[in-house]
This record gives C-alpha cells, sequence and structure tokens, in this order.
C-alpha cells in the first residue's frame, strides 16, 4: 500500500489556490521588497557613539583613605548604579549638557532621495537665530542660493510659503529672524547660483533635551560598577561630542555635593577659631593686669596640683558643651532636614558614636533617593511618597535618640561639676587675687587645647577640599561603534514578508467568500450529496435539429446526464419517469438542461413531454421558440383548455407544454389537486415526462413538485458555484430526500492562468401583478451586475 503525505484532495486545493493566486503572489511580495528597498535607501544612517565610566563613590572614603577616615564619608556619593543611570538620564543635567553644544539648529544636505545631516566642519554656512515664532520650532526651513537672492521656503497652515532676501541681509520673515554667515573665509556672495539645496530645523531647549534623553541608553553591571552611556545620532560626531560634554558635566555633579559640604565645615571651623582666639587674648590680658596690681607669688605645689585638676574637669565640661552643641546643632538639621539634600558638618556628629552614625547614613541615603526619583516624578509619585514615609521614621528616632543622649551629656556635666566645686572649695583659702588668676589659666589653657584641636580639624579639612575628585573614572572616552542602522536588509525582508501576508490574506478572502467551484471532481471533494454529472462551457451551441448535433460535445455531456439519472434510479430503486429540474437561483440552466434532456431522450426514440412549471419568468418556450401566450399550463389548471388543446408538438416524439399567460396566483395553482390529476396523465401518455420549475430560493414552487417527481436534478452554474451556495444546495437536497435527487454542475469554466481577480453581482427578479398587484423581487450579489 501507498501512503501519501499530502492527500489528492488537498494537493488539488493547493495547486488551484496557487493558480488563481500566481499573479498576485509574484506582483505584490516584488512590489513590497521593491518599497522596502526605496524607503531604506531613504532614511539616513544611524550611528552609535559609546563611552565608559567605572564609578568609585566613596568606597576609598570608607576605608580611610584619601579624606582620613572621616566619620560619615560614606554618607557622601550615589552608590546605587539605578540612581547613577537615572541622574545621567535626567532633565537637568541633560539641559545643562545642550547649554553647552552649538545644537540649536540642525543642518541638513537635501539630495535627490533623501536628506544627509551636516555636523559640524561639513555645514558650508551657519545660522545665527534672532526670534522664531513657537510654531516654527522643529519644522524644516529649505534654503537655496539663486542668482540674486536666497530662497527660504517652509510650510504654514497645509501651504508652502517661499520668500526672498537678498545676499548679505538679515533673513528677517513674520514668523522667524536669522542670519546666515558662512563657514571658512568665503563670503555669502560666493553662494550664489549654488546648486545645492539645504534644509534647517530650528530647536528649542526643550525639545533638544526631549530628543536626546530618548536617544541616550545607560547600561549598568552592578558588580564591577562600570556605567556605559551610548547615543544613536545620524551624526557620529554629534554623538561623541553629546557624550564628552556629559562626561564633563557630570564629573563636575559628582563632586559639588562634596565641595559644597567641605566648604560648610570650614566656614564652621573658622567661626569657632575666631570666638576662641579672642577668648584667649582676653584671658591673657586680665591675667597679666592681676599679676601687676597685686604683686603675686609663686603657688604652693598642693595648690597647683588642685588647679591641674580644676583644668583637666573644666576641660571635660568643655567638651561636654561642645558634644550637647553638636546634637543641638543635629536637631536643627533635623528639623530643617526635608528642604535639604545635604549631610551636616562632619564637625556635628560624634566620632565614637556608630549608630548616630549609621542612621545619618540611611537618612541622607533617603534624601539622595528622593532627590533622584524627583528628577523623573512629581511628590504624588507612590515611590516618592514611600521614600517620605521612611524619611520621617527616621527623623523620629534620631530625635529620640538625640535627646536621649542630651540628657545623658547633662547628667555627666552635673557630676564634673560637683566635683569642680569641690577642688575649688580647697582653694578658697587663696587669696582673692590669685584665685583670679588660677580661675583665667584654667581658661587660658582649655581655650589653648580647643584652639589645637580647631586648627588641626581645619588643615584635616583644607587637605580633604583639595583632594576632592570626581566619583568615576573614564575607561574609554567617546568614540563611534559604526553603523547601527537602519537594517535595510530586515527593511526589505519585512516589506517582502508583509507583501507575502498581504497575498496570503488575498487569497483567503478569495477562497472563503470568493473562490468558485470549478470541477465535478472538486464539487465532489466538498460535497456528500450525489453528483450526476459535469455539463462543461460552451462557446457555441448546437441547435437542437442541427445533423451534427448527435456528434456534438453537447450531446455527449448530456448523454453523461442520462446514463447518470439512470444510475441514481437504479440505485434508489426508482422509475425515470417523471423528472423534475429546478435550481436555487435563476440563469443557472436549468431550462437548457431540461430542454436538452427532453430532445435528447425523443432522439433515442421515446416520447418526452416538457412541462414549463416556471409560472413566473418561464423561459422554455424561448428554447424552442414557440409562444407562450397561447393555451398552456396556466389554461389547464385553470379549466380554460385542456390538455390536447394546449401542447404544442415539436416532433412526433417531443410535446411541449408551455407556461401559457401568467396568473396572478401562480404558487397556489402548483398546489392543485389539477396539479396532480395533469401529472398522472402526462405519466400515461408519455414515456418520460420532464417538469422545469422556477428556482426554489426565491419560491417555494418546486419543493412541492419534487415530493412527486422520481428523480429531481438540482443545476448549480459554474459562475454561481460556491462554497456557499453549495451549503444551500446541500439543505435542499437534504430537505427532499438525497436518494433520489442529483446535483447537475453546468457550464463548468475552464480557468485561465493568470486570471486577474473578479468581481461581479448577479441581480434577478420576478414581477407579477394582475389584479392582486403581487410583487416579488430576489437578489443575489456575487460581482458584476446583470439585469
Amino acid at each position: 500500500m501507498k501512503y501519501q503525505i499530502i492527500p489528492p484532495q488537498q494537493q488539488r486545493l493547493v495547486l488551484k489556490l496557487l493558480r488563481k493566486n500566481l499573479l498576485f503572489l509574484l506582483l505584490i511580495p516584488a512590489a513590497g521588497a521593491f518599497f522596502g528597498f526605496y524607503k531604506a535607501y531613504r532614511i539616513p544612517n544611524v550611528y552609535k557613539a559609546q563611552s565608559q565610566f567605572l564609578y568609585k563613590g566613596d568606597q576609598s572614603d570608607m576605608l580611610g583613605g584619601k579624606y582620613g577616615g572621616n566619620p560619615y564619608a560614606m554618607y557622601r556619593g550615589f552608590t546605587d548604579g539605578e540612581n547613577q543611570k537615572r541622574i545621567l538620564k535626567s532633565h537637568d543635567l541633560i539641559g545643562d549638557v545642550i547649554d553647552r553644544l552649538d545644537f540649536q539648529v540642525t543642518y541638513y544636505l537635501v539630495g535627490r532621495i533623501r536628506k544627509t545631516i551636516q555636523y559640524p566642519d561639513a555645514r558650508a554656512f551657519k545660522i545665527e537665530v534672532d526670534s522664531i515664532f513657537p510654531e516654527m520650532v522643529g519644522r524644516p526651513i529649505g534654503i537655496e542660493f539663486g542668482e540674486q537672492n536666497i530662497n527660504i521656503s517652509y510650510t504654514w497652515d497645509r501651504e508652502e510659503v517661499i520668500e526672498q532676501f537678498p545676499y548679505n541681509e538679515y533673513i528677517q520673515s513674520k514668523r522667524f529672524i536669522f542670519s546666515i554667515t558662512p563657514y571658512g573665509s568665503r563670503s555669502i556672495s560666493e553662494f550664489k547660483n549654488w546648486p545645492s539645496k539645504y534644509e534647517v530645523v530650528i530647536n528649542s531647549r526643550e525639545r533638544l533635551i526631549n530628543q536626546f534623553r530618548s536617544k541616550l541608553q545607560v547600561d549598568i553591571d552592578n558588580k564591577t560598577t562600570i556605567i556605559t552611556p551610548s547615543i544613536s545620532d545620524q551624526s557620529v560626531d554629534r554623538a561623541v561630542d553629546f557624550l564628552d560634554t556629559l562626561a564633563v558635566v557630570y564629573a563636575k555633579f559628582t563632586t559639588r555635593q562634596k565641595r559644597e559640604e567641605n566648604k560648610r565645615s570650614l566656614e564652621f571651623i573658622e567661626s569657632q577659631i575666631a570666638s576662641v582666639t579672642e577668648s584667649i587674648n582676653q584671658s591673657e590680658y586680665e591675667v597679666e593686669g592681676v599679676k601687676n596690681s597685686n604683686s603675686i607669688i609663686n603657688l604652693s605645689a598642693e595648690q597647683s596640683r588642685y588647679n591641674e585638676k580644676l583644668v583637666e574637669y573644666q576641660d571635660e565640661v568643655l567638651r561636654l558643651d561642645m558634644e550637647l552643641n553638636k546634637l543641638k546643632q543635629l536637631k536643627n538639621y533635623l528639623d530643617e532636614a526635608s528642604e535639604k539634600n545635604f549631610m551636616p558638618p562632619s564637625v556635628y556628629i560624634p566620632e565614637q558614636d556608630a549608630f548616630l552614625q549609621e542612621k545619618l547614613s540611611q537618612l541622607y541615603e533617603v534624601i539622595q533617593q528622593r532627590e533622584t526619583d524627583l528628577l523623573s516624578a512629581t511628590t504624588e509619585n507612590p515611590r516618592v511618597k514611600q521614600n517620605e514615609q521612611i524619611f520621617q521614621k527616621i527623623r523620629a528616632e534620631l530625635l529620640e535618640y538625640i535627646n536621649k543622649s542630651e540628657k545623658a551629656l547633662k547628667e555627666s556635666r552635673n557630676q564634673i561639676q560637683r566635683m569642680i566645686r569641690r577642688y575649688e572649695g580647697n582653694l578658697k583659702a587663696l587669696p582673692q587675687s590669685q584665685r583670679e588668676i588660677l580661675n583665667i589659666e584654667r581658661r587660658i589653657a582649655v581655650n589653648e587645647k580647643l584652639y589645637n584641636y580647631l586648627l588641626e580639624q581645619r588643615a584635616t579639612k583644607i587637605i580633604e577640599g583639595a583632594s576632592i575628585s570626581p566619583e568615576f573614572e573614564i575607561l574609554d572616552s567617546a568614540r563611534s561603534y559604526g553603523i547601527i542602522g537602519p537594517n535595510r536588509k530586515k527593511m526589505i525582508q519585512d516589506n517582502f514578508l508583509i507583501g507575502l501576508g498581504i497575498v496570503i490574506a488575498i487569497g483567503a478572502i478569495r477562497f472563503f467568500f470568493l473562490d468558485r467551484i470549478e470541477s465535478v471532481q472538486e464539487l465532489k471533494d466538498n460535497t456528500n450529496k450525489n453528483v450526476i454529472v459535469g455539463i462543461p462551457k460552451f462557446t457555441e451551441m448546437k441547435d437542437f435539429n442541427d445533423p451534427e448535433y448527435l456528434n456534438s460535445d453537447q450531446a455527449f455531456a448530456l448523454r453523461k446526464l442520462r446514463t447518470g439519472i439512470q444510475f441514481m434510479a437504479s440505485s434508489s430503486n426508482r422509475d425515470q419517469k417523471l423528472l423534475l429540474v429546478t435550481s436555487m437561483y435563476p440563469s443557472e440552466g436549468k431550462t437548457f438542461v431540461s430542454s436538452s434532456l427532453g430532445n435528447l431522450h425523443s432522439l433515442s426514440g421515446k416520447r418526452v413531454v416538457i412541462v414549463d412549471f416556471d409560472l413566473h419568468k418561464p423561459n422554455l418556450h424561448k428554447q424552442f421558440g414557440l409562444d407562450k401566450n397561447i393555451a398552456g399550463l396556466s389554461m389547464v389548471l385553470t379549466g380554460h383548455s385542456s390538455y390536447e388543446e394546449s401542447y404544442q408538438e415539436i416532433n412526433e416524439n417531443l410535446h411541449i407544454l408551455t407556461s401559457g399567460p401568467l396568473p396572478p396566483n401562480p404558487s397556489e395553482l402548483v398546489i392543485r389537486e389539477e396539479t396532480i390529476a395533469l401529472i398522472e396523465k402526462l405519466k400515461g401518455l408519455y414515456d418520460v415526462v420532464i417538469l422545469d420549475t422556477p428556482p426554489v430560493a426565491p419560491v417555494t414552487d418546486a419543493k412541492v413538485l419534487m415530493k412527486i417527481a422520481d428523480i429531481n436534478m438540482v443545476v448549480m452554474n459554474g459562475k454561481h458555484a460556491t462554497r456557499r451556495n453549495l451549503g444551500l444546495v446541500e439543505d435542499l437536497v437534504e430537505e427532499v430526500g438525497s436518494g433520489h435527487t442529483g446535483i447537475v454542475f453546468n457550464a463548468i469554466r475552464t480557468p485561465m492562468l493568470m486570471a486577474l481577480y473578479g468581481k461581479y453581482a448577479y441581480k434577478y427578479g420576478y414581477n407579477y401583478g394582475y389584479n392582486y398587484g403581487y410583487a416579488y423581487e430576489y437578489q443575489y450579489r456575487y460581482g458584476k451586475t446583470k439585469k
């Protein structure tokens, strides 16, 4: 046994689809590919430029590096790679870059097919913009150099505006004012009759910011903290200039916070040094005054020991006061922290308080995160609101901790004050003048320690300020990575595939809605009902009386019909005396089949009568050149005439009963008992009785007669042979009985290769009136209209 991968039925279907849509298959994808090629050529090249930064943050600071292990160096900088990405693409940062570059005007050289951007040295001239209407921002302005004038063209209110301006003068249009200055040593007059055509686009700052923000891509490698900014642009030089300037602006941004903090710390230290210096000078002046006025002698060893203890305790009190002052400054900072985006000076932060340092670090990260979020979001953003809740929680924890620390420091201070009062009591035995000297010397000693400490802090801050550097290092400076677009090959392929998709869509529409069945085999593949025979469409019809008729293709096809009727009658155990011919729609060829079949039976020696039961729009008489208005079927059924008086003889074996005058109630005549009686009478008089009935779709006359016929034939014309119509024929065959009802496929058209897509419509109307004023119209659409 042979197995086929594709069944013959599907093979025939595929071949038919290819044949009917071959022209579309060849032309549309090719047209799509050509359009894709033309479109790809029109689009200018797009280049990519890229650079790489190594983001360092403050990692060295936290290890005690260049800032000498500053207690809050961990707070500085942005350590989150996503934050750096958002900063690099922030509106303000990109705006600073745009302000440093000459991007306001974009220049193009207009070719026959595409425009090429000119930047920077390729520009033949430069535009200096004085003023411009907002509506003209971003619109192309054409520039051509003529013999006497410069021609300026642009579109306004959907109309092209052309203006002319003399050389060496300002371009003062109603909607913009600018000057044209040539590059190099040439003068503007040298551009006269310049063959090239140019186009310029004047951009606003906001438009440029949005444009470059959308084109800038920033990739972050969190494992190595490598930042890779890249940008695509029609000009590779412009892309490189943008990235180089971005690096400069970003470096300035990363050092700004450090320099501001360093400056605030130095200002605070300087103010403290000035205060301590003034206090020391005042105390020394007081000591000299007391000694000179009282001739003070040296103190005893025990008194000197008491005095040194007092100096130590008072130094500790001063230290505690400084800690309390730091905590006070921190509280003031926290009260205003929501309005600030910087840390307090490091001198405010106790060096040994790890908890306070950790919480301040968290607070600073939250503040910086909020500032980063606000670069691209509003205060109503859920992320910003959540950040604000975290900020308030940390702030509350800090204030509670500071209040407890203040209480503890104050208790320590009170204890030391009690020790001071004890030693002061031991010194009360000294004369008043000596006690005064001791008090003053203690203040001097304490202030000198504080002074030395502040000098050390100032030196540290000066060194820190000198060593401030950007928090990133440039690994690769901006450079071109070549052409990245457009992908011309892909554009051509995509347009080819679109064309192929259109062909498939057209083929599907034609197959499901407009496709016709074209052969008997295809009809059998699409139905399980009896297909009696297929009759081709003849270009030349033979007359029944033509001597050559019996040897014609037409007669051969009808012999196959007769054989098919005999086979169906024998297989269904029915007689083949009463034959009925109908169709679903008008002009299917039922009358042609009835008359041809009757003529063929008569030529074989059988007595045949053909009755025209189409009392709506009869056509049988036309086939034989008879008059329908003489006595016919309508006269017999109404009793106005007998059958013997009404039939017409074609030859001795073939009689015709025409429809006769059209009655006002044709459908009512068919269901009368006289109709059954007439048919039974004809069956007794003739060997074969053929009933030519009206189409089934407009009227139901044929369905009544099909119940009593031996063999029913439903004629289906190749012009109307769609799958939808086949479904209606199948329903009819099923309704009246599929065993003795078959399909005659008439007027099969030989398909033409490369047939163009066509559309037609068919319209049929029954109009009958008489005194009843009946009117019926049936319309069937399928292509071009025929009335």
